[in-house]
């Protein structure tokens, strides 16, 4: 009945609060039960989650409509107005709902954040050269060359036919 009130539309704070009181019950019933029936698949299928949408807010979705965040919530606060992601108000915490995220029901489906972000470097401002850098490097470069040339020296140098190679 919760599902059919607010398809497609924003959940009031006090429907978030009870929808999320209500997985935290099937939770709770879950964690305890040796084997979970088949009447509980239902969960996968239906539009059950609270999910903070960006420019919508809190709507319900069902399992692959959004994404989880990692325990740690690294990502939470740099994707929040970016994508769908799973969202409990401060009275019940997304622990309480991790025995049904991780169930043999849900596991599957679930997208987690975490193995999604691609991390990658976006250097931004004027490009100034750090001469402190290029100084360090620059004697290195000098002296992996000379090293180089004496081991060239010593390898066709050698009566033997044997390489020798110093190793420092």
């Amino acid at each position: 009945m919760i599902v059919e009130q607010y398809r497609g539309c924003p959940v009031p704070p006090e429907g978030w609060k009870h929808v999320a009181e209500i997985l935290s019950d099937i939770s709770d019933v879950i964690q305890r039960m040796p084997t979970i029936p088949g009447s509980f698949n239902v969960l996968a299928e239906i539009a059950a989650f609270p999910v903070r949408v960006p420019a919508e807010g809190i709507a319900l979705r069902p399992i692959d409509g959004f994404y989880v965040t990692d325990r740690a919530s690294k990502y939470a606060k740099v994707f929040r107005e970016r994508v769908a992601l799973l969202e409990f108000p401060d009275s019940v915490p997304v622990t309480r709902i991790r025995p049904l995220l991780e169930s043999d029901i849900l596991k599957d489906s679930i997208r987690y954040l975490d193995s999604h972000v691609t991390k990658r470097s976006l250097p931004q401002g004027k490009q100034v050269l750090d001469s402190d850098a290029t100084e360090r490097y620059s004697s290195r470069v000098e002296y992996i060359a000379r090293y180089v040339r004496l081991v060239a020296v010593a390898a066709s140098t050698d009566r033997e036919g044997v390489i020798l190679v110093q190793s420092r």
